[in-house]
């Protein structure tokens, strides 16, 4: 089964595509130092960790589509329906109104899961749990708290907040007032986020607090790039 996605490439603070997967790997070979990024992927990485994840990808959905086990159920509500092999699975899950609120069965495992337990369904379907969809970004995020300036890494935004990396002196709950600076980006954007939730001791999750109109059109026009 081949992979079908949609796939981006940043190169010198150009974000450039959509792509297939033939075309990443050409402008892989013409520009070493360019970043990938897909649905799917939390920020840009670089074409050697893509070339692995998509091996590895491809390894899983080979081995899942050969397997003709009737083995997959399906839950959501008062619907069940099931046993299916993997492929009959998937197209069920894509006609389904409501696939991200799913629980899955499978036989080996004997216990019903969500959806979002299966990264490689949850890919094959193309569903997602957020509210906005996130898109990843380089640059940085300036915050101001107590009295010091601090910088953050950013790897991804979306219409409703961000991801920042290695950042200082910040606690969930936090409301920091700063600025987002990034080239891929027409200008920088004033913010004040809620800082909402840490993740592996050095990424935080931050949603905007009434960002201006003016700002938000940004990002949504920067957004749109990758989700159209």
């Amino acid at each position: 089964m081949a992979v079908t996605k949609k796939w981006f490439f940043l190169v010198e603070n150009e974000v450039q595509g959509p792509f297939v997967e033939t075309e990443i790997k050409d402008l892989s070979k013409k520009h070493a130092a360019g970043l990938v990024w897909g649905q799917g992927l939390s920020e840009w990485i670089k074409p050697d960790e893509w070339e692995k994840t998509m091996t590895d990808l491809q390894g899983i959905l080979a081995s899942l589509q050969t397997d003709m086990t009737p083995q997959w159920r399906i839950k959501q509500g008062e619907f069940e329906a099931g046993p299916f092999i993997y492929d009959q699975l998937i197209q069920v899950l894509k006609a389904h109104p409501n696939a991200g609120q799913c629980l899955l069965y499978q036989e080996s495992e004997a216990t019903w899961k969500p959806i979002f337990d299966y990264p490689t369904i949850v890919e094959e379907v193309g569903i997602s749990r957020r509210l906005h969809e996130r898109v990843p970004i380089s640059g940085f995020f300036k915050y101001d708290k107590d009295g010091a300036r601090y910088e953050a890494l950013i790897s991804s935004i979306s219409e409703g907040g961000i991801s920042i990396l290695e950042a200082q002196n910040v606690v969930v709950g936090d409301i920091l007032k700063g600025v987002i600076e990034s080239p891929q980006l027409p200008t920088y954007i004033n913010c004040s986020c809620e800082a909402l939730y840490q993740q592996d001791d050095s990424a935080w999750g931050l949603r905007f607090s009434n960002l201006p109109q003016e700002s938000q059109s940004i990002v949504i026009a920067y957004t749109k790039k990758f989700l159209k």
